[in-house]
């Protein structure tokens, strides 16, 4: 029964998820002004670097975000 639970849970939060992030594309969204990530080293700082930029190229992020 737990898990049953527990499944129902994540599906329901990956829904609730997804949906927030589609609607980020919408002309009317409401979005961040800044978005700060902090790295421990240049390594991380290089890999988060790569998938922002990936992201950007598949058109993942909203363009009001660049």
């Amino acid at each position: 029964m737990i898990n049953q639970y527990k499944t129902l849970f994540l599906r329901q939060s990956y829904f609730d998820c997804h949906d927030t992030y589609a609607a980020a594309f919408r002309e009317d969204a409401v979005t961040w002004d800044y978005v700060v990530l902090t790295a421990t080293n240049d390594a991380q700082a290089a890999a988060y670097e790569e998938q922002l930029r990936y992201r950007l190229e598949m058109g993942a992020l909203p363009t009001k975000t660049t």
